[in-house]
């Protein structure tokens, strides 16, 4: 095995550890949230208090599966085929690929999210997921030794095209910030 595909691998062990934490967390309130409504319908629950409470665990799990739902769809746009060029709301694929990585990066570092408002690109979704999922557990991997790791996701406006780059943040020391080229979009005309 080559250097590159050790690193594919413990990004993809890493970004698969990660999802599969994002998952479960929301399962097990949702689960819960029915157990606990199920059983107080089976003592015929009817006290107001009883029911605000089935009520409340209710709105738990509808927030859990939304959370779920959010994340699959990043998944599936991760997944899906390449080569289907079309408009994209850039601000829906940038959160798709935060949730999908959420796993890796939200106990260890900042995600900030530097974008232009309301941008439409033209692209292909399946292959801007994969670049910036790339970018964002490289950068994160790269900042492993920082105690307190920011990464930046940023867009610029150059004619028309826009430029998305994951970097490390704020320079250190005057020093430029690690930034990896950009990925280069043409924007949609509205």
């Amino acid at each position: 095995m080559t250097d590159e595909d050790a690193r594919h691998w413990a990004l993809m062990g890493s970004l698969t550890a990660g999802v599969t934490h994002e998952l479960s967390n929301p399962l097990a309130y949702v689960l819960a949230n029915i157990d606990y409504v199920l059983a107080e319908l089976a003592r015929g629950a009817s006290s107001p208090a009883t029911l605000d409470e089935c009520a409340r665990a209710l709105t738990q799990v509808k927030t859990g599966t939304l959370q779920l739902r959010a994340l699959t769809r990043g998944l599936r746009a991760l997944a899906q085929p390449t080569g289907y060029v079309t408009t994209l709301s850039l601000s829906q694929v940038i959160e798709h690929a935060l949730l999908v990585t959420r796993g890796t990066w939200k106990h260890s570092a900042t995600v900030e999210v530097d974008v232009l408002a309301a941008r439409h690109v033209v692209g292909d979704e399946a292959l801007v997921m994969r670049w910036l999922t790339r970018r964002l557990l490289d950068t994160l991997q790269g900042l492993a030794v920082l105690e307190a790791p920011r990464i930046v996701v940023r867009t610029a406006l150059d004619g028309e095209r826009l430029l998305l780059s994951v970097d490390a943040g704020l320079p250190l020391d005057g020093a430029a910030p690690s930034e990896t080229e950009p990925l280069v979009l043409t924007v949609a005309r509205e």
